[in-house]
């Protein structure tokens, strides 16, 4: 492993520092804006991982007008020139980049299982980068208290969203005037959609109200997030060697390389 360039260096130990401060944010012991603040530490913590990663392959991380690069901008470079990361990875890292972009400007609800889910599946790729890009892994930076962030890990994505989904439509029942509430708990998978369907963008408040009605018409989810409902969780270990990736159903016939 080539020696770590000083400005490399100061990006890992803040990609470090972020990690940890949104594993402490996790497990904090009350709830007020615990979720904003493990998305932006989360999203935070690889930029600076993936900045760290170029700069040491580019000697920069500027465009040609000055501004450092962009998060889009670093999965580009780190998924199609450096291969560090994977199609998966970076799917994974635009639902995180988009839901940390709607936490920070607005309303955002996840709930705990899916709050759990996308930090430990931040954690398994934070540790899968830095080993690739550094030789290095987390175990050697934290106390292994810390991982995995929780006890009780999700094995199925789609039972997982089912019963997500099945909270919503009660929510959605006449009578309940929940509107803001329900709009915040489906924002975030319409999110998830755009970057699984490869166009992460935030969703419109046209969008969300009508993915809304769609739910009071109804509507099965699966017909809504066609592309939510052809993931799929990858589970591998238990204790502190249990890691969890979010990938893309295989279609029957056809294999891809984006794991």
């Amino acid at each position: 492993m080539a020696r770590l360039k000083r400005e490399t260096r100061l990006f890992k130990q803040h990609a470090l520092n972020s990690l940890t401060l949104a594993i402490e944010m996790f497990n904090r012991p009350h709830d007020m804006e615990r979720t904003e603040a493990v998305l932006i530490l989360l999203q935070h913590s690889f930029e600076m991982l993936l900045k760290g990663t170029i700069y040491q392959k580019r000697g920069t991380v500027y465009e040609t007008d000055g501004v450092t690069y962009g998060f889009d901008r670093c999965l580009a470079i780190t998924r199609d020139d450096l291969n560090l990361i994977t199609k998966n990875m970076s799917m994974g890292l635009s639902i995180l980049d988009g839901f940390r972009d709607c936490a920070t400007h607005y309303h955002l609800k996840l709930s705990e299982d899916n709050l759990y889910l996308q930090t430990q599946a931040a954690v398994t790729m934070f540790d899968e980068i830095l080993f690739k890009a550094f030789g290095d892994k987390l175990a050697n930076q934290l106390p292994e208290r810390v991982l995995p962030v929780s006890t009780n890990p999700p094995k199925e994505l789609l039972l997982l969203l089912d019963t997500e989904f099945t909270k919503i439509a009660l929510l959605l029942a006449p009578g309940k005037r929940l509107q803001p509430e329900v709009k915040a708990m489906i924002r975030p998978f319409l999110i998830m959609e755009s970057a699984v369907q490869g166009n992460p963008k935030q969703p419109s408040m046209d969008e969300v109200s009508k993915a809304v009605e769609n739910m009071r018409d109804g509507c099965d989810w699966r017909s809504i997030l066609p592309g939510i409902a052809g993931l799929q969780l990858d589970t591998v270990g238990n204790g502190l060697s249990y890691s969890v990736k979010i990938t893309r159903e295989e279609k029957c016939g056809a294999r891809t390389n984006a794991s």
